[in-house]
């Protein structure tokens, strides 16, 4: 019986499944590498949701394109598959191409959300950095065993020219970026308040500040010189919006670094790249907005709270928290509050003797408290679950998707 497929077809897709597999690892490295002027278009959430949509596919091609070659080969061999993979691991490069092929998989693998949730954050950054070392072990293959770049040194030579630009551009972005911005800020943690049980504000100050062009809903990537601190940058969001002087994030402890930040010291040296994400009052270009915060989604609300307000802006702000003694910032809130222009709605799911909204944050209770909702920009921040259920809310009472704004904050 013939084979469905020709030993030279199998080959064909083969070949082109290991180039669109390495390009889109490329890729993959292009959306996280924090490139400026990818981060500034779309914001580095953004680009990470991509990132994270982009993978498994990715893993996919780069598992298919070992599988149609072996295939090819038993097709035309009519040999034995053990015999086949004994002869292929004797070729050039190519046990270093598998387990280059492993380590992706596997920091694939990792960032499944089964997986991922099962893993610290340190712990993850770690594997999922074994992608780099899987990248570095495949390209000698592709180029020497590659039907595209034999005897063609020009697309060769084009090729590893590509790679080298993502390596760059990870060193320029994780290494040289933050040493610059260390150099000449010299960032240092200049107090820590408590903000509610769990919740602390890490003001940071440092030379010149005035010129570091961060905005109130931005992000920054924190590591502190102190023990268990160190390594890997956590992100946090901005608090406050920056005033020259100080940049302010507020961390809640859910993990071995954010449980160490509420025990830093003045004078504690900070190691800082940022600002990033588009999450800023840009995206607003009309005169009412709406900002739909829960639990600690609200660090970068209450920031860009008070610079709506300075702009003049109708602003309604609806946090959604477990009791009120949860609720970070509630008196920072109050104090904007009393200015004008911002409204507040507290919706508390676990407080039997609050006067105020109880339950959770559904479209009639949005209706209800904002019931012009679908005239405004729309700013949301919160777990993923329930940034997720806004966003459907919002599209029922009518707001047009592209004027819903989001973050989500996977604890």
């Amino acid at each position: 019986m013939a084979p469905v497929l020709s030993a030279g077809t199998l080959l064909a897709w083969g070949r082109a499944a290991g180039l669109l597999g390495a390009a889109g690892l490329l890729v993959q490295v292009g959306l996280v590498a924090r490139a400026r002027r990818l981060e500034r278009r779309f914001g580095q959430e953004r680009l990470t949701r991509w990132h994270r949509v982009l993978g498994p596919a990715v893993a996919l091609v780069l598992l298919a394109h070992p599988a149609l070659l072996l295939a090819a080969r038993a097709a035309k061999t009519r040999a034995p598959w053990l015999d086949l993979l004994s002869a292929v691991w004797g070729w050039e490069y190519v046990p270093e191409a598998c387990a280059g092929l492993a380590l992706i998989l596997a920091a694939a693998a990792l960032s499944l959300s089964a997986l991922r949730r099962r893993l610290s954050y340190e712990a993850w950054k770690l594997a999922h950095g074994l992608i780099y070392l899987g990248l570095a072990l495949s390209l000698p293959h592709q180029l020497t065993l590659g039907r595209l770049f034999q005897d063609r040194p020009a697309a060769a030579a084009l090729w590893a020219i590509g790679f080298a630009a993502g390596a760059l551009m990870l060193a320029a972005s994780r290494w040289l970026r933050p040493l610059r911005l260390a150099r000449e800020h010299g960032f240092i943690v200049d107090r820590v308040e408590r903000e509610s049980e769990g919740v602390v504000s890490v003001w940071i100050a440092g030379r010149r500040l005035e010129a570091f062009a961060a905005q109130p809903g931005q992000f920054l990537l924190l590591s502190f010189a102190a023990p268990g601190l160190r390594w890997p940058a956590h992100p946090f969001s901005l608090s406050r919006p920056p005033d020259g002087r100080h940049l302010r994030v507020s961390i809640k402890a859910v993990g071995g670094f954010t449980r160490a930040a509420q025990g830093l010291r003045r004078g504690t040296p900070v190691t800082l790249d940022g600002p990033l994400g588009a999450f800023t009052a840009r995206r607003a270009p009309g005169p009412r907005v709406l900002l739909v915060a829960g639990g600690i989604g609200i660090t970068p609300l209450r920031a860009l709270a008070e610079e709506f307000q300075s702009q003049g802006k109708d602003c309604v702000l609806v946090y959604a928290s477990r009791d009120l003694p949860s609720a970070v910032f509630a008196g920072e809130l109050a104090a904007l509050e009393r200015r004008g222009s911002l409204k507040v709605h507290h919706v508390l799911s676990q407080a039997p003797d609050w006067e105020g909204e109880k339950g959770h944050v559904d479209a009639p209770r949005l209706k209800r408290l904002v019931p012009d909702c679908a005239e405004r920009e729309a700013f949301l921040c919160g777990p993923p679950a329930m940034v997720d259920a806004v966003r459907r809310c919002l599209q029922e009472l009518g707001v047009a998707p592209r004027r819903i704004h989001y973050e989500r904050f996977e604890l």
